[in-house]
């Protein structure tokens, strides 16, 4: 049985070449495509925990002192941690916040 090619050459076509590209073309971009939304969702569940955490010290405060505060700035350090980020992770928007209730939100997300 004779495996050789016209020619005599061993090798790979250029038609074969390409197909090998072209798949892994298309890997490649089903990978982009998982990490990218993976990523996304990854910030946006940074954002909700962000505003977990920053709704709970604000239970606190007002707790202890019978009023919210006037700024989120003055939750840190007593009830947050030194070096809070008070934006989301997500769109880089600064929360909203409400001193009068107390009500903090993303502009980002609306619905969290």
């Amino acid at each position: 049985m004779n495996n050789r090619r016209r020619g005599g050459q061993n090798g790979f076509t250029i038609v074969e070449m390409m197909m090998v590209l072209l798949i892994i073309a298309i890997l490649l971009g089903i990978a982009f495509i998982s990490y990218s939304f993976s990523l996304d969702r990854t910030r946006e569940t940074a954002c909700r925990a962000n505003l977990k955490n920053i709704r709970g010290a604000l239970s606190v405060y007002q707790a202890e002192h019978e009023a919210y505060p006037p700024s989120l700035q003055e939750l840190v350090p007593d009830y947050l941690e030194a070096g809070t980020d008070f934006q989301c992770p997500k769109s880089g928007q600064e929360y909203l916040y409400d001193p009068l209730e107390g009500k903090v939100s993303c502009p980002y997300h609306q619905e969290l």
